[in-house]
């Protein structure tokens, strides 16, 4: 079975795009134990998670602030703050969708109680 690429975003949504920032990511297997000897610019390492909210956005990227915008509110209006950076796991996007209308990205942020 594939898994969805992911991708975390460090800066802040609302900053230019030319200044984003982002950590780019593929789920191994528990059984992967390390990389192919010579392999350069990729490390294996464990994204810790807790408790997390999470929401399916359908459409292109460009149109994901009010997705994002309606999590943000259901985490505060359940007491909660967010705790990590913004996450996006990539079921349906470039190369697997017809075009951007047919994207399904799942945007994802680590939480806390306030």
């Amino acid at each position: 079975m594939m898994t969805a690429p992911r991708a975390r975003w460090l800066s802040p949504l609302d900053s230019p795009k030319e200044n984003w920032v982002g950590l780019y990511a593929l789920p191994l297997p528990d059984s992967v134990a390390g990389l192919a000897a010579g392999t350069t610019g990729a490390k294996i390492e464990i994204w810790p998670y807790g408790e997390v909210a999470e929401i399916l956005h359908l459409g292109g990227y460009d149109k994901e602030p009010p997705t994002v915008e309606k999590l943000l509110k259901f985490v505060a209006a359940k007491g909660y703050a967010v705790a990590g950076p913004h996450e996006e796991e990539y079921l349906k996007g470039p190369g697997m969708a017809p075009g951007p209308d047919d994207y399904w990205t799942i945007i994802r942020y680590q939480v806390k109680k306030k």
